[in-house]
């Protein structure tokens, strides 16, 4: 039954979370809407606003589909090799339509930028805010703080030494350090992006950086200490073979794992929409980088370096499939996927 939860669990929090994400891209964010760069005189535009509803409505129903398409889970009792395979195709089904959704509207609105010229590189006004020198020092924070997560996991490993006893640690204390490894790489490659140009002014453009990478930096940290607790907190709940409590720690965690990352997503979108808006110098830069994105979700520059970059459409980063890090983790993700329904399938056929 715990695993039939769990699944169910995490089908919904992962349909709740690519809906907020996913619905992100039909707010302006900056300069961008649906992944396409515009000028500010575009978006009055009566069949760009249509094009915008329709993308939301599409997306919208999509999600209901696959909201429905969840209840079967509950009705494979005790078959839970074939659950987990069908959660996989489901998962797998709804990145498919996802992707499918988001570069039909992509090609829409760049096709409709074409024919209408709007291109970003118009020069466009803006004016320097007091606020900017007031936050310019913030950075990435140090990585020092990931001692806190790792620490987190050792305490289950030290508590087994002195009790000296055999439990299932290693399954997910092994798992939580590996969850560590991930999130601190992350934390590496961010630090390591390329800065962006966003007007005239350097102080702005300092602060705006900054706040970005001081933002996703404190999400990484956070994330990776809430996933050691969670790691630990369910290592003792299955010791006491509790369903209630390791259902609710896994719902806690998506929800909390949610708000986390929508959090810093909204103060840096906030603050570059507020900063830039209020500008008084005029730049000439074109910004888009419109012909580097894969139906604007997948980012493929082999002239960037960056092995991470924003998000167009949705929340947070993703990775540059043009460098040579972002081609071998791509291919290891799909083989991975393929691989688990794979093995999944063949269990539940032989059982």
């Amino acid at each position: 039954m715990i695993v039939l939860l769990t699944l169910v669990g995490t089908a919904l929090l992962t349909l709740g979370g690519l809906y907020i994400t996913c619905l992100t891209g039909s707010r302006l964010n900056n300069n961008i809407l649906l992944g396409v760069s515009l000028p500010a005189h575009a978006l009055t535009d009566k069949n760009l606003i249509e094009l915008v509803k329709k993308y939301r409505r599409a997306y919208s129903l999509q999600s209901i589909i696959f909201l429905v398409l969840i209840v079967p889970l509950l009705f494979m009792g005790e078959h839970y090799n074939l659950a987990t395979a069908y959660f996989f195709l489901w998962f797998v089904m709804l990145l498919v339509l996802q992707i499918r959704t988001v570069s039909i509207y992509f090609t829409k609105l760049y096709s409709m930028k074409t024919e209408n010229k709007w291109w970003v590189g118009e020069p466009h006004s803006i004016s320097i805010d007091t606020a900017v020198s007031r936050q310019k020092d913030l950075f990435v924070l140090s990585k020092i703080w990931f001692l806190l997560p790792l620490g987190v996991l050792l305490v289950p490993i030290v508590d087994s030494l002195l009790q000296n006893r055999e439990t299932v640690l290693w399954t997910f204390i092994g798992t939580g350090i590996i969850m560590w490894v991930i999130f601190f790489i992350l934390y590496i490659a961010l630090g390591k992006m390329r800065t962006k140009t966003y007007c005239t002014d350097t102080e702005t453009n300092i602060h705006l950086n900054h706040t970005f990478k001081n933002q996703w930096s404190k999400y990484l940290i956070l994330l990776s200490t809430l996933t050691s607790l969670f790691f630990v907190a369910i290592l003792y709940a299955v010791e006491i073979e509790n369903v209630i409590v390791t259902t609710i720690l896994a719902i806690g965690y998506g929800i909390l794992a949610i708000i986390f990352t929508v959090l810093p997503y909204n103060k840096i979108r906030n603050e570059r929409n507020v900063l830039l808006k209020v500008e008084s110098e005029e730049i000439d830069v074109d910004r888009s980088d419109d012909r580097y994105w894969i139906g604007g979700i997948l980012y493929n520059n082999p002239n960037d370096r960056s092995f991470l970059v924003e998000k167009r459409i949705g929340i947070g980063m993703t990775m540059n499939i043009g460098s040579l890090a972002g081609k071998l983790v791509l291919v290891g993700i799909v083989l991975l996927i393929i691989g688990t329904v794979i093995l999944s399938l063949w269990v539940a056929l032989g059982t």
